[in-house]
């Protein structure tokens, strides 16, 4: 379960992470200073159920004001997507990523290191300049100081790079660009390869009867959304994570 998008990103950049914080310093000042009605401003509405279940648990009147007011267009588009069913949310999800993986269906590598100096490392495609690419060096700030270590070991690796939009690579069709170059500047002691060149229809075809195959498994864990599920901070917590739990489950982070 840790894995799932609610734990897998660093407390500064998951929101739902620092909202379950913020409730637990709530609850400990709530049972600290004990006081008589909450007033809660917020437009989230996963954060007013939460604090409204705190304020019930202990017995405190809870008051909401909204912080603004949402445009229309905002709002239906909003429940438009949470009306959608989860396996359509996850189909499209798949056929999306298949169709801007098109880039770089022809953009494998023409050599692959095979033998006991070889290793393989998957690393994300982005975090460089363009300046530095052109100069022909590819040094990924994701691994500082990695691709010298290797060096220095002897060791040839081949590089399996999934995407990452940055502002210095916009987009897919920019690093299939920036990928060619660097393999034309290597010495040959390294390969590159882009994850999404291996995406083919027939891979999507395997990825989805795998997923249909998975689906059954999950209904069982649907009962953690139960509020007899685990310790009373269990209920109050829920509301925060449930969507992107249930999206983990069936939904279009099902398919990632």
């Amino acid at each position: 379960w840790w894995m799932t998008s609610v734990f897998e990103k660093s407390f500064v950049d998951a929101p739902t992470m620092a909202r379950m914080a913020r409730i637990f310093a709530l609850d400990a000042i709530l049972e600290e200073r004990s006081p008589s009605k909450v007033l809660l401003v917020s437009d989230l509405p996963e954060v007013r159920r939460s604090i409204r279940r705190l304020c019930r648990l202990h017995g405190i009147s809870f008051r909401v004001r909204r912080a603004g007011e949402e445009a229309v267009g905002v709002r239906m588009r909003r429940l438009a997507g949470r009306a959608l069913p989860a396996p359509l949310r996850a189909g499209w999800a798949l056929l999306r990523f298949f169709i801007q993986s098109r880039p770089a269906a022809k953009s494998r590598p023409t050599r692959w290191h095979d033998g006991p100096d070889s290793i393989l490392m998957v690393s994300c495609f982005g975090q460089m300049t363009v300046e530095e690419v052109m100069a022909g060096e590819f040094e990924t700030r994701y691994w500082a100081g990695l691709r010298g270590a290797l060096e220095d070991e002897g060791m040839m690796p081949n590089w399996l790079h999934y995407f990452v939009s940055s502002p210095s690579v916009p987009d897919l069709a920019e690093a299939v660009d920036l990928l060619g170059h660097i393999e034309s500047k290597s010495d040959g002691r390294e390969a590159h390869a882009l994850l999404e060149s291996y995406l083919t229809p027939r891979a999507v075809l395997r990825v989805a009867v795998r997923w249909l195959r998975l689906v059954p498994s999950t209904i069982a864990l649907q009962a953690l959304g139960g509020r007899s599920f685990g310790p009373s901070i269990h209920s109050v917590l829920w509301p925060l994570a449930c969507r992107q739990w249930r999206d983990d489950l069936r939904g279009a982070r099902s398919v990632h």
